[in-house]
């Protein structure tokens, strides 16, 4: 079959949509059955390193470019894609062409964010994806969401046939390049950034949708015990959005706070196997790779109580509601001491791990795109 994949989301210092994008093209690769077009930037060709059977399709347009991006997807591509015999459009994101085309068009809804959690984000993007979904909900012949919770929100909130949207969970992200370092690489580079042990580490943009400035305030509570006042915290990510607001409220609280900003993958590997636990202080999500990172690391995770950490993590996380930070720090001191039952979280993680397969992540979306052309 003819597939043309809508790259653009891909970034070289991406997170979220990037990632999935970036695995989900690269297994699309070395499946036979999938003749493939990737729809690229001229920029992107810089970092992309893509498979020789990948063919390209140059936008003079990113995502990010409105209105001209929508006008050149959906009046230019169409006809570039029809010469090429294409059968399915591949959107990995909410974008896609403002009128159906003649081919089909499969779309991935990562998460309902701007209903659940309007606040973190501008007014005029929440207005954008709340557009955008609702014309993907119009347009596509088939839907597909990471996880069981996100398809349930798309069918409250929308009138959707349940048997055109899908459910596929993604894969693992680390220790998937190969790259090596020496525990030797780990104490310098967590030197040079001012970190210590025992940490806990937060990975994710810095962004009201995060939950900061109680993550923090829980953790200087935390550290009101005998056991954990040479802790340190460690939040790893971008400052985004309404950080200039964020920050008035935490600068009294920063007391063994460390901010690293945007960090390679190389040395987030790096911070993950060397942290205490991992915190995942989210007031909502469509995913978290986060969490399923922090089990890949044999870490502790300790997990916002919300109904898509508890789909991804099943038992293998500890919840905590951080809005009562007494009883949530008190979960976290006694797990922390319980050698046990950190032993017994790291090796539930490792079985529930086995769930996670970009390979199988690939073969689910196969699948639906055969379906599409049935």
């Amino acid at each position: 079959m003819n597939v043309a994949f809508d790259a653009r989301y891909i970034e070289k210092e991406g997170s979220g949509v990037s990632v999935y994008a970036s695995n989900i093209l690269k297994q699309f690769s070395s499946i036979k059955e999938i003749n493939l077009h990737a729809i690229i930037t001229q920029h992107q060709l810089d970092f992309l390193r893509l498979d020789k059977r990948i063919r390209t399709i140059i936008s003079p347009y990113r995502i990010q470019d409105h209105p001209l991006q929508e006008i050149w997807f959906t009046f230019i591509l169409p006809n570039i894609l029809k010469k090429n015999n294409i059968q399915i459009l591949f959107c990995p994101g909410f974008i896609v062409p403002l009128k159906k085309p003649s081919f089909k068009i499969v779309a991935m809804i990562h998460d309902l964010a701007f209903h659940y959690v309007p606040f973190s984000m501008k007014k005029r993007f929440a207005l954008y994806a709340s557009l955008m979904t609702s014309l993907v909900v119009k347009k596509s012949d088939f839907i597909l969401t990471p996880t069981e919770n996100v398809k349930n929100e798309m069918l409250q909130k929308y009138r959707i046939n349940a048997k055109n949207i899908y459910a596929v969970h993604h894969g693992k992200t680390l220790f998937q390049s190969g790259l090596s370092y020496s525990d030797r690489d780990s104490e310098l580079f967590l030197q040079k950034m001012g970190i210590r042990q025992p940490y806990l580490l937060f990975v994710g943009n810095i962004e009201p949708r995060k939950d900061i400035v109680r993550l923090i305030d829980l953790f200087q509570h935390l550290r009101t015990g005998k056991d954990f006042q040479q802790y340190q915290l460690v939040l790893c990510g971008k400052k985004q959005w309404k950080w200039n607001s964020i920050r008035p409220r935490i600068q009294d609280k920063m007391q063994n706070v460390i901010f690293t900003g945007y960090t390679p993958r190389q040395k987030l590997e790096m911070l993950y196997k060397k942290s205490e636990a991992v915190m995942a202080s989210s007031l909502y999500e469509g995913f978290g790779f986060p969490v399923i990172e922090g089990l890949q690391s044999e870490k502790v995770v300790f997990a916002s109580d919300i109904p898509c950490f508890r789909e991804v993590c099943g038992d293998c996380a500890v919840f905590i509601n951080l809005g009562d930070r007494d009883t949530s720090a008190r979960t976290v001191m006694e797990t922390l001491l319980d050698r046990r039952k950190k032993r017994e979280l790291v090796e539930k993680g490792k079985a529930h791990l086995q769930k996670f397969s970009w390979k199988v992540c690939a073969e689910n979306v196969l699948h639906v795109f055969q379906a599409a052309l049935q």
